[in-house]
């Protein structure tokens, strides 16, 4: 009996400290645009990056066995709590998330979440609605706001903003279709606190930004109301480093 109980004890202490595993993370990420090889002299790294890097980050994280995750099944909850997971998002609409960015979620079979200024689609370096309607065929891409224009938001008055907001959703709804959740991802990561609380009362499930604000009240969690927090990555920048930053940022 008592060398039954010395083993038990043994096996008890060889176990990890947690009785189930450990929560998954889910780490958020922000493109913008994308070049086929190498960057162009006038292109800025923080905000552009090429077709090889975007593959080989993804790659990266596939192998460290995170999963792809769009938002959409996010916020309904199609996902496994324990599993790690990341989110691709990118702003603006260029032409080249059809062009580079496109035919690398289709071989990879991976999601991406693209939030465009819905009336810059007439610019010739972004991308038109129908390439948009052609993405979202795929399965593999979802379009969402950015608002109208690539406007700071905490230069317009609250009521100016909201009604820019739902312009840019009913620009998606006409243009594409209306069945997509209410989503923004704010230009410059500027927000508020009356931006975030005034679009989650009127719809909006989700607000993308990229740092947390001091509203000044300890009791107001930014999570409430669908804020979600997520990291840009820039061509010179290490993923595996971007997402160790990310967890440690917003998980501890």
């Amino acid at each position: 009996m008592k060398k039954f109980l010395i083993i038990f004890i043994v096996i008890l202490f060889a176990l990890p400290i947690y009785a189930v595993e450990p929560d998954g993370n889910i780490v958020i990420l922000m493109y913008h645009d994308f070049r086929e090889s190498e960057l162009d002299p006038d292109d800025d790294p923080l905000y552009v990056t090429t077709g090889e890097k975007f593959k080989s980050d993804m790659e990266t994280l596939l192998e460290l066995g995170y999963n792809s995750l769009n938002l959409e099944d996010y916020y309904y909850g199609n996902y496994d709590a324990k599993a790690d997971y990341f989110i691709v998002t990118v702003d603006d609409g260029y032409i080249s998330n059809y062009t580079v960015m496109f035919p690398i979620l289709l071989e990879l079979e991976i999601y991406a979440d693209i939030f465009i200024c819905t009336e810059n689609t007439l610019l010739s370096n972004h991308f038109k609605y129908g390439d948009a309607k052609k993405m979202e065929e795929s399965g593999f891409v979802k379009i969402y706001s950015h608002l109208t224009k690539h406007q700071n938001v905490l230069k317009l008055k609250l009521d100016d903003f909201m009604r820019i907001a739902f312009k840019s959703y009913k620009y998606l709804s006409d243009r594409l279709s209306g069945e997509r959740l209410m989503m923004t991802a704010y230009p410059y990561g500027s927000y508020s606190r009356e931006t975030v609380e005034s679009l989650y009362a009127t719809g909006t499930v989700f607000q993308l930004v990229q740092g947390k604000i001091n509203v000044g009240d300890d009791d107001w969690n930014a999570a409430d109301y669908g804020v979600l927090y997520r990291v840009n990555v820039e061509h010179d920048s290490d993923i595996v480093k971007v997402v160790e930053e990310y967890i440690m940022e917003y998980y501890h």
